[in-house]
């Protein structure tokens, strides 16, 4: 697909001609709807991380990180983009491997705290505050790889579908994409968290915690036929892992 095929701005974005196609579709029958306003659904990190600093399952990279890492370098990954980053788990060790990181989240905290560590280690990273389902503030096909650990399935089935339009439209021809769902939609749907999840009205595998630190935050469980059904409209050589703990799905693609 050439560099020009790839180009949308404003209300040409996603055309019905174009490969993704699909998510103009989904989206115009679900986000608008969803999509409400900024405060659609509390911002619980800013409390959290104002209240712990660094949770500590957020001190140390994803299982998975080396992994990801070996497929940026095998494909000659320069500029990374790191989708809602949180507090830098992921950036900083990307910097610290020699990649010109950019990184956003929506969470102020967050970022105050990445950039607390990356001046303490003395390393370099663009950070930015933004919405990881809204308009990404980057232009087209800048960035080599993308990674989003633990991200954008904290969403409705259209927030996670309009999340990897924006990463399919930031990322170069043969760019890498990485990025991790949780499994715990098993354990939801049997029953075993009944008292503290909700499933989400018209939304299949979709349920939104009713206590904990991301409560009234849904979150999307899909399969890996549903993995497969997003991505392939943009995206080949689409591999799945599984965890020992079979808590989360890795998945990494590369662009078209």
């Amino acid at each position: 697909m050439s560099t020009e095929s790839r180009t949308r701005t404003g209300e040409e974005s996603f055309g019905r001609n174009d490969p993704l196609s699909k998510v103009t579709r989904w989206i115009e029958t679900g986000l608008d709807r969803i999509l409400e306003g900024p405060d659609r659904w509390p911002n619980r990190w800013d409390e959290v991380y104002s209240r712990e600093g660094i949770p500590t399952d957020l001190q140390h990279p994803f299982y998975g990180f080396d992994y990801i890492t070996s497929k940026f370098q095998r494909g000659g990954s320069e500029n990374v983009l790191d989708v809602a980053m949180g507090p830098g788990r992921h950036a900083l060790p990307l910097a610290e491997r020699g990649l010109k990181v950019h990184g956003f989240d929506l969470s102020r905290k967050a970022l105050d705290l990445a950039c607390e560590q990356l001046s303490r280690r003395n390393l370099s990273c663009s950070l930015t505050q933004a919405d990881m389902f809204g308009t990404y503030p980057y232009a087209e096909n800048i960035f080599d790889s993308v990674i989003a650990i633990q991200a954008i399935y904290h969403g409705y089935p259209p927030h996670m579908q309009a999340a990897i339009g924006e990463i399919y439209r930031v990322l170069r021809p043969g760019g890498v994409f990485a990025f991790t769902v949780s499994m715990d939609r098993e354990r939801a749907m049997m029953g075993a968290r009944k008292y503290i999840y909700d499933e989400a009205e018209g939304y299949p595998n979709t349920f939104i915690p009713k206590a904990g630190r991301e409560r009234g935050i849904p979150h999307y469980y899909p399969d890996e036929h549903e993995l497969e059904a997003m991505l392939r409209p943009a995206f080949n050589n689409i591999e799945m892992f599984v965890d020992m703990d079979h808590k989360y799905r890795l998945v990494t693609c590369i662009s078209n």
